[in-house]
């Protein structure tokens, strides 16, 4: 979903038990435009894109605008590898090997749904045109089709865990390979409580710990024991871990949630505000909305 406007802003929630205690704004707003994905660098360097591209290197007081960006559609999901950055957009993915100042079409042929990097710095995409994956090696220079798993069906998800388990969201379940996705193990939960439905996002923490977003609920489960249960029915949307594991979800009427055990008890819902993405620093949480929020725990 895309605005014709966004404000950025700094706001600092403090966390009460499991329960969202107060908020405050620590700093003005800053207007930007029409901006659908976030990420954070491993120098804690902050990108925001849309059409166009800001960054900021001091955690969102200040933001600098591309100079020469001028994507081909909205931006879907960011993430860095090998010294570069990519950007998959509706159309294509781009490239950045300046933190987001420039960035360079790699002209793939179809938009993006999920990209992810293994710790190798593989790269996987889903591609929009036909749920399939394309993978590449040499840091997006060129790309080669990925059959998908025998009995799949159309992919639409992405994830990368703690210990490099590429796991993969489609129609007809999810799968995880240990191998950068030359060989795919199917899992056994049943992702189909309620309704059939497409594996919506995959998140995953840097403890191990896994969320699957389906129109059925919420799964939780782990990169060790690799087995899922439903933590929550809600048809949530837009969600994120934090640095410390606590976990962010946002339902289709703008409200957010939030565990501190992985699912086994949730904070009234908060803020009331659309939300696009989430992304974190070791020691910051940032939610791209209406706002620009900044999430800490006291």
């Amino acid at each position: 979903m895309q605005r014709k406007f966004l404000l950025i802003a700094i706001l600092s929630l403090f966390f009460s038990s499991n329960a969202l205690a107060e908020h405050t704004w620590s700093n003005p707003p800053v207007r930007v435009s029409s901006c659908t994905s976030m990420t954070t660098l491993h120098d804690g360097t902050i990108i925001v894109a849309g059409q166009r591209v800001l960054y900021s290197t001091d955690f969102g007081r200040t933001f600098t605008v591309s100079p020469d960006t001028s994507f081909d559609g909205y931006a879907t999901m960011m993430t860095e590898a090998g010294g570069y950055v990519f950007c998959s957009t509706s159309n294509s993915v781009y490239r950045s090997a300046d933190r987001g100042y420039s960035w360079h079409n790699l002209n793939i042929g179809s938009g993006v749904w999920s990209l992810v990097s293994t710790q190798k710095g593989f790269l996987l995409a889903v591609m929009k045109s036909t749920g399939g994956i394309i993978t590449s090696n040499d840091h997006g220079n060129s790309w080669q089709p990925m059959p998908l798993p025998s009995g799949a069906t159309w992919a639409g998800s992405l994830g990368v865990d703690s210990s490099n388990t590429v796991w993969l969201g489609t129609r007809s379940g999810i799968w995880y390979s240990d191998d950068e996705g030359q060989s795919w193990t199917p899992n056994t939960t049943d992702f189909t409580i309620g309704s059939s439905e497409l594996i919506g996002s995959i998140y995953v923490a840097s403890s191990g710990d896994i969320m699957v977003v389906t129109l059925a609920g919420l799964f939780h489960g782990n990169s060790s024991i690799k087995n899922f249960i439903q933590v929550n029915t809600n048809n949530f949307a837009v969600c994120g871990y934090d640095a410390q594991g606590i976990f962010y979800a946002t339902t289709s009427d703008n409200e957010m949630y939030v565990t501190t055990n992985q699912g086994t008890t949730w904070s009234a819902p908060a803020i009331h505000k659309y939300l696009d993405c989430f992304a974190s620093t070791p020691a910051h949480f940032f939610a791209l909305a209406e706002a620009f929020f900044e999430v800490s725990s006291a």
